[in-house]
């Protein structure tokens, strides 16, 4: 029996066997990891222009989520960066002075603008970033479940990625939604009363209750730190169920006061 790469190149044609019992020659095998190779390459494309829209579609949901007071002109600079932070606000103030059909197309506009922006964050830095502000309590848990509304999809196949127990693709842990022990609301008035016992203040906050057993019901509040500058959430007018003028002036807020009660 001879040696030598010729013997070896015969062996190896008749030592892959398909399913279905027949050989395979070395061209086959070739061919078949050329065609594997094409379909990752194509995958990885494909998942890059997944993500690269997730991103984009992200950073104009985190605007909105800023122009509804979802989060602070501070964390949403820390979301997505100083320079797009300020251009979302500068477009918001122009958008409130258009009419609908003019706001369609600034809209279209922003979107282009951003689209040729090189210096935006990764979709991954973005999650960590609403992750962290949610758990200082900086943005509610409803404000983190809305800006993961443009998460991409489960990867292709094609990628090898990890997979569930019914064989399906699972996406990526930078991009799948946290799973948290605790819940920041966005209006304590809604928790019910079975509720009260576990919740509390967020650990931190600057504004605390003065009575500290106190969880329901008024609640007057004291500012821990009075000297720092307020980011106040701006009010929007809500038309009356009588039909009154949504416009009508509201009585000023008393000034502030100490309570020594």
């Amino acid at each position: 029996m001879g040696t030598g790469p010729v013997a070896e190149e015969v062996k190896l044609e008749k030592a892959v066997l398909s399913i279905s019992g027949k050989t395979k020659t070395k061209a086959d095998v070739e061919a078949e990891a050329e065609k594997a190779a094409a379909e990752k390459a194509a995958a990885e494309t494909l998942r890059a222009e997944q993500v690269t829209k997730a991103r984009d579609e992200t950073i104009t949901l985190v605007a909105e989520l800023r122009k509804k007071g979802g989060l602070s002109a501070a964390a949403h600079a820390g979301v997505v960066g100083e320079a797009l932070a300020a251009a979302a606000a500068d477009a918001a103030k122009k958008d409130d002075k258009k009419d609908d059909k003019a706001k369609a197309a600034s809209a279209a506009s922003s979107a282009m603008e951003v689209e040729d922006d090189v210096s935006k964050p990764s979709l991954a830095s973005m999650y960590e970033a609403l992750q962290a502000l949610h758990a200082k309590g900086a943005i509610s848990t409803h404000t983190l479940t809305a800006a993961y509304g443009a998460k991409p999809p489960t990867p292709p196949a094609a990628l090898g990625g990890p997979k569930d127990d019914k064989d399906v693709p699972k996406i990526e842990p930078a991009f799948a939604e946290p799973k948290l022990d605790t819940e920041v609301l966005e209006n304590p008035c809604r928790v019910l009363r079975s509720q009260e016992r576990v919740i509390g203040a967020l650990a931190g906050s600057r504004y605390v209750p003065i009575s500290t057993g106190r969880k329901a019901g008024i609640i007057v509040l004291k500012d821990t730190t009075p000297g720092e500058a307020e980011d106040l959430l701006v009010a929007t007018a809500i038309a009356a169920a009588t039909g009154e003028s949504p416009d009508e002036e509201e009585p000023e807020p008393p000034a502030p006061f100490e309570f020594l009660g």
